[in-house]
């Protein structure tokens, strides 16, 4: 898919240039890589990434900055703690789902039969498996497997707990922390 979209840029360049003409030159000063290029109405800038196995996250949401937080033992998002810790989550990979480990405590992430997200279990099992989706306005929305069915992890409205939804789901924004490791 890249080496098309690479091609049909350098098509669409040769199109435009004739030698000695500035058209060529002012066309590359003004395509910055933010606005959707004209003919395929895509953006050149790079997508936003989501979390990947070995790996250091904060968890946020955009909108509130607040993170999800494991405090006193409880999952929920809260605003930065500071050097606290509980808001630090190593992605890791198990037949092909994610799971986010706390790296003071050693529990995962993972969610309860009451659609509640919790933070218990010292092995990876698969009610802390995860997924990620794009979110078409940015971030990363959380799935995670309950029954047969893919639910997302949303903040609930007026609280700071975390809960499983069917709806729209809250895009996460994984910001990298770097360890002392790398």
């Amino acid at each position: 898919m890249e080496i098309f979209t690479a091609l049909r840029i350098l098509l669409k360049l040769a199109e435009i240039w004739i030698p000695g003409d500035d058209k060529f030159m002012n066309s590359i000063k003004q395509n910055k890589g933010t606005e959707p290029d004209s003919y395929c109405g895509c953006s050149s800038s790079l997508p936003t990434l989501g979390p990947w196995p070995g790996h250091t996250y904060k968890i946020r949401d955009p909108e509130t900055k607040r993170q999800i937080t494991l405090v006193n033992g409880e999952l929920r998002v809260e605003k930065d703690l500071g050097d606290q810790g509980g808001y630090h989550w190593v992605c890791i990979e198990r037949d092909g789902y994610l799971g986010f480990l706390s790296p003071t405590t050693h529990v995962y992430m993972g969610h309860n039969n009451w659609g509640q997200f919790v933070a218990r279990e010292y092995h990876h099992w698969a009610w802390e498996f995860f997924n990620t989706r794009a979110h078409p306005d940015g971030g990363q929305v959380l799935l995670t497997v309950h029954g047969n069915k893919m639910r997302k992890m949303a903040i609930q409205k007026g609280t700071w707990k975390l809960v499983e939804t069917e709806g729209e789901g809250t895009a996460w924004e994984f910001v990298e922390v770097r360890t002392e490791s790398d």
